[in-house]
């Protein structure tokens, strides 16, 4: 995801401030992995957009699912450490 910031608690020793970078690492794939897909109907609405046709169907699935990706990633970043 660009633009993700880590921030690691200062907790001594390395196994566990690996681990936990671990773990945000599988949070911040699982919230990519939740929100990616809201991107393929505006890639494939753009063009047809650009030809001046109508793409109230592919805006309305990527607006929808992006609503739900974000609803479903919000608890995954609830503890402020992906910022």
């Amino acid at each position: 995801m660009p633009g993700l910031t880590i921030h690691l608690p200062a907790v001594g020793g390395y196994a566990h401030a690996a681990a936990i970078l671990q773990a945000i690492q599988l949070k911040a794939a699982d919230m990519a992995m939740t929100v990616q897909p809201s991107r393929l109907p505006v890639h494939g609405a753009a063009p047809r957009a650009d030809a001046g046709h109508r793409v109230d169907l592919e805006a309305g699935m990527a607006k929808a699912h992006a609503s739900e990706a974000a609803v479903d990633c919000a608890p995954l970043a609830g503890n402020g450490a992906i910022g």
